[in-house]
């Protein structure tokens, strides 16, 4: 669940303001004049030209590096998950040793979740349960 915004360093949770920093073209939406102040310095530091205005392709080249150095210190704005943790869950022994009363069943409805939110292990272990469910009920047969 989002609980609102914080600063890191993960692309897959930042806002789309910052990726716009990676955009081709001049428009950047609404930003502070704090992050086009950044770029217009980052800008005037590397172009070679000594000009007050700076072209189009310096300027995407200088948003580039701004962004790459607030990834590299983990100052981009990103949505903050609140209640979830990514490591592994403790399994108490108990609950997956002791045997479970069995009866005749009907058929099993497994819903599984494929969006881009369960990519990755959460959607292999996802499949992996489902798999085990299978296999379970093909013994019980």
């Amino acid at each position: 669940e989002m609980g609102g915004l914080c600063l890191g360093g993960e692309l897959q949770r930042m806002l789309p303001s910052e990726a716009l920093l990676l955009a081709k073209g001049e428009g950047r939406g609404q930003n502070d004049d704090g992050d086009r102040n950044k770029v217009a310095n980052l800008a005037s530091a590397t172009s070679s030209s000594t000009s007050s205005s700076f072209s189009s392709s310096s300027s995407t080249a200088a948003r580039r590096k701004l962004f790459q150095a607030k990834l590299t210190e983990r100052r981009l704005l990103s949505y903050e998950l609140v209640g979830f943790n990514e490591g592994r869950a403790l399994i108490p022994p108990s609950l997956y040793t002791t045997p479970r009363p069995t009866a005749r069943g009907g058929p099993i409805i497994i819903c599984l979740d494929t969006s881009w939110s369960m990519t990755g292990p959460r959607e292999q272990l996802a499949k992996s349960v489902v798999l085990e469910c299978v296999r379970g009920a093909h013994a019980a047969q």
